[in-house]
């Protein structure tokens, strides 16, 4: 990483020949950049360094940093020469020892590759050293990797960071950034020098950002390395060499032999020096190939430089610059020399011109290893986030520079609530206001589309999501007068034209029937804001929605008082930015080590399972088209098999169009934002041969059924004599009927949670049982936990109290799908749950009472030795394997009443599954069917 010889000049005047005047701190330890049990260079607490090396016959010897800067060494009758430096910027520094002219490197040090030559260099204690810190997280892998260059003639070598899950959820795509070295380094810089895989680690470990993998390849094309010519603009680099490598050569073969998701959205390139040259050169003549790009002491990208804004705002989601502190300022013109004018104000201009851009400055370091660390910390959290609202630096989490205040934030005495539907961070709209993320609504599911362009607004990203198919929203407001804003814009693809979206709303009690978003906006990707003038006398505000040809949405809402507010803030008890959905759900209960299998029957030895083949697959009409049958519910009334079930599915005019096969095949990594959506089905049959032949009924044609629902559970409440249908709206919701076999005959679906009740982010997957006293919730959160709620059997189905974490784990071990039960003849309860690692498969634990302890059960624990999974299940005679996994299902039990009585001597498990050549791209759209398993007794 060789720099122009005026870069340095500041810091060799200043360091050269200096007079100590006081004595250094004497605190002195070993770098952590030394070899094991090597003790010199030594750093205290001053951030000097001590060398220290034996050469008796020397006559003279010198500690010199790469740049120039020299400390000469005194010799000691010992035959060691020593020598101290003045304090030194936090972070990594190149250096070598000079004995009577020879150049050598320091034998106390672990290598590194810098100024073109493998040496020494030492490590300065840092501050916010904590974000590159060697932790107790899920560690990802640094893989030295080797492909075939046509245009370098030859094999080259490279790098790749893939995250901590890439080997233990096969089923996942991940975006990608190519990260390029500095000058004089290579390709094994970033992952040494620069800590990625370590930033990696912690930040995707603390979720502050999404997982992606990192390719380090080496700049310097054997044969044709980078030229610099000079000319009226100042030095002009040519890496055309490595523009072909990385776009003939690396591209493709990361793509073949990584699980990218490779298409330009998900791929990002960044470099630092030279690095941030080649990624300014050439993601500017490859925006087909790259949508954002980071420029770390590289430079930065004037407006100039573009020659179609619209088409640049189009394609390139983030753009970041940054710089050391002190590589701005003075003769600079505000930034480095020759590097394309003043950074910072190239990337405001970005900004003023609506390119999401942000400049980044690392405090008190210049063109080094901590500036550029800072930089890729920062830069991981914009990256593949949709248009983010911000980073966190790593200065700043230390406190070394305040954090700025956010710019139209609001303070508790704030009174204009603002609501982002479909997003789950904020958002900022033209003017600074800060959008919460999506809350306060009841039901329904979520989508964001950020590539789309909205006309008639100046925020579109206030438009590029949407909640869907909900039923209510609710806020608890001081009473008073109000104007509530309710923002629409018609974006999905599957609506041509008027009259194919129309549902109603109610604002307070005000009625807008038949409301048709095209209609409104005058047409589709345009902004329309629906404004209602309200009053609170009850402390809440709540908006409902009617479904009456396709789903509900809607884009944001705003609510303005109109009378003085109380100096408590409206959205008392959440924090700025915060779901409420997060408030504190309970103490976390311990993670418990295996327990013995005790349990009765078969469930007391290792359950071996046989297979059917599909049993319940798709089934189609002239107004649906199903992807998917998935998640049952199983129970047998009057002599048959009753199954309720999810189907992902597409319904109306448009399912027409999907009947062809060849449509049903989605591209990879395809969103759902194409077509489809959660709804349900019922079928019944009189034996399990009977199952493929029976005929689908699609619940979305009954009153009250439309929209999103899914995840059922059927059960008899023997007390009030009723059954009981409950399902995920997200939020809990449940019907009732006394003929559970006509699926016509259920009520109206109701909510079980009142709008007060705190959820987690994304509660799923919801089972009832009881236990003569009580009545429980049981569910996941798609975050590691399971949850409990309860209220009392003269209660319910009411009453339900704040769900609590009643079992802890990861998303890994504890993901979805539970389902519990009352075990026959003993005084225990069997809860299973889907683990998602490194397939879907089921884990047992079991518990003396419902709101006790949950501890996993030995043996049916792991994914080699489950409750049920591809490793203790074989197929039936005949049948061909189908299914890689064991996915959501439920067990057929002993009884249809409320305490869910489980025979451990008779199990059956009605389950999901699907190929693993066709476990890949959108969820919605995986083609899951159902097939049942029968545990195998011993002969």
């Amino acid at each position: 990483m060789k720099l122009p010889r005026l870069a340095f000049v500041s810091l060799i005047l200043s360091q050269m020949c200096f007079a100590q005047t006081t004595e250094p701190a004497d605190d002195w330890k070993p770098a952590t950049s030394n070899q094991p049990g090597k003790q010199y260079p030594q750093v205290n607490s001053e951030r000097r360094v001590r060398a220290r090396v034996v050469a008796p016959e020397a006559q003279n010897v010198s500690f010199e940093f790469l740049g120039g800067a020299k400390y000469p060494l005194t010799r000691g009758d010992d035959g060691a020469w020593v020598g101290v430096t003045r304090p030194q910027d936090e972070g990594f520094h190149y250096y070598q020892l000079v004995i009577d002219g020879a150049q050598v490197p320091d034998p106390g040090t672990l290598y590194f590759y810098g100024g073109g030559r493998w040496g020494s260099a030492v490590e300065i204690p840092a501050t916010d050293q904590d974000f590159y810190a060697l932790k107790q997280v899920p560690h990802g892998q640094l893989r030295e990797t080797f492909f075939h260059s046509t245009n370098a003639e030859g094999v080259l070598r490279c790098f790749v960071y893939t995250p901590p899950d890439y080997d233990t959820n096969p089923s996942r795509r991940y975006p990608v950034l190519y990260l390029q070295h500095g000058g004089g380094e290579d390709e094994t810089g970033w992952g040494r020098q620069g800590y990625a895989a370590l930033i990696m680690d912690n930040l995707i470990a603390a979720g502050k950002t999404r997982p992606f993998i990192i390719v380090m390849a080496n700049s310097y094309v054997p044969g044709a390395a980078p030229r610099a010519t000079a000319g009226p603009a100042g030095r002009r680099f040519d890496f055309s060499a490595f523009s072909r490598v990385l776009i003939e050569d690396l591209i493709p073969f990361v793509d073949a032999n990584y699980r990218t998701l490779a298409d330009q959205p998900h791929r990002a390139m960044a470099g630092l020096s030279m690095g941030g040259m080649q990624t300014r050169q050439i993601t500017l003549a490859n925006l087909d190939k790259f949508s954002h790009i980071g420029i770390f002491s590289g430079g930065s990208i004037a407006l100039t430089n573009i020659t179609d804004i619209a088409a640049f705002k189009e394609q390139v989601k983030v753009v970041f610059v940054s710089y050391g502190s002190r590589e701005l300022g003075g003769d600079r013109g505000g930034g480095r020399g020759g590097f394309g004018g003043d950074p910072k104000a190239n990337t405001e201009a970005l900004k003023s011109a609506g390119i999401n851009s942000h400049f980044h400055v690392s405090p008190d370091t210049g063109h080094e290893w901590q500036t550029w660390r800072r930089s890729l910390h920062a830069f991981a959290q914009l990256l593949f986030q949709d248009q983010p609202v911000g980073f966190l630096s790593s200065h700043q989490m230390t406190g070394a520079i305040p954090a700025p205040a956010e710019s139209g934030s609001t303070s508790p005495a704030a009174k204009i609530i603002r609501i982002k539907a479909g997003r789950f961070e904020p958002v900022k709209d033209v003017d600074g206001n800060l959008w919460l993320a999506d809350q306060g609504f009841a039901g329904g599911q979520t989508i964001e589309r950020p590539t789309l362009q909205i006309a008639n607004t100046q925020s579109p990203d206030l438009y590029r999501a949407e909640r869907y198919s909900m039923e209510s929203f609710s806020w608890s407001l001081p009473n008073g007068k109000y104007l509530v804003k309710l923002h629409f814009a018609e974006t999905f693809e599957g609506i041509q034209g008027p009259g194919e979206r129309v549902f109603s709303f109610n604002v307070q009690g005000r009625e807008f029937k038949d409301f048709d978003v095209w209609v409104k906006a005058g047409g589709p990707l345009k902004a329309h804001v629906e404004s209602v003038p309200v009053e609170v006398t009850d402390g809440m505000l709540k908006i409902t929605f009617t479904p009456k040809v396709e789903n509900p949405q809607i884009c944001a809402i705003e609510i303005v008082p109109q009378t003085a507010v109380p100096a408590q803030s409206a959205n008392a008890g959440a924090s700025q930015g915060e779901r409420r959905g997060n408030r504190d759900l309970g103490p976390l209960p311990e993670i418990h080590a295996p327990v013995p299998n005790t349990l009765p029957g078969l469930l007391g030895k290792p359950l071996r399972w046989k297979s059917t083949g599909v049993l319940v697959a798709p089934q189609n009409d002239p107004t649906h088209f199903l992807y998917s049958v998935k998640d049952p519910t199983v129970f047998r009334y009057e002599d048959r098999w009753q199954v309720y079930a999810t189907a992902f599915m597409v319904s109306g005019p448009a399912a027409a169009a999907l009947l062809n096969p060849d449509a049903n095949q989605p591209a990879a990594g395809e969103r759902r934002d194409a077509r489809g959506g959660w709804s349900m089905v019922h079928l019944s049959f009189a034996d399990w041969k009977d199952a493929p032949n029976a005929k689908l009924f699609y619940m979305d044609t009954v009153p009250g059924f439309g929209g999103y629902k899914c995840a059922p559970e059927v059960f008899y409440f023997a007390p009030q004599k009723k059954w009981y249908y409950i399902f995920q709206t997200q939020r809990p919701a449940y019907c009732t009927s006394e003929t559970p076999n006509d699926p016509r005959s259920w009520t109206a679906p109701e909510q079980f949670f009142t709008p007060d009740i705190p959820t987690p982010r994304l509660p799923i997957d919801y089972h009832c049982i009881g236990d003569g006293e009580h009545m429980y919730l049981f569910f996941t959160g798609d975050d590691g936990n399971f949850y409990r709620s309860r209220t009392t059997y003269a209660e319910f189905p009411q009453g339900f109290g704040s769900p609590v974490v009643a079992m802890r784990g990861t998303r890994d071990t504890v993901f979805e799908g539970s389902f519990t039960y009352k075990i026959k003849g003993a005084d225990k309860y069997l809860t299973c749950v889907e683990a998602l690692a490194p397939t879907r498969y089921y884990r047992a634990y079991v518990a003396d009472k419902l709101d006790g302890e949950w501890y996993p059960v030995a043996g049916f624990d792991t994914f080699e030795k489950p409750f049920a999974g591809i490793h203790n299940v074989t197929f039936e005679e005949g049948v061909e394997p189908w299914t890689g996994q064991v996915s959501h299902g439920e067990m057929v039990r002993d009884g249809n009443d409320e305490r869910m009585i489980l025979d451990p001597n008779h199990l059956m498990f009605l389950y999901q599954g699907i190929a693993e050549a066709d476990n890949r791209g959108d969820y919605g759209r995986l083609p899951y069917r159902l097939g049942l398993l029968r545990a195998v007794r011993d002969e």
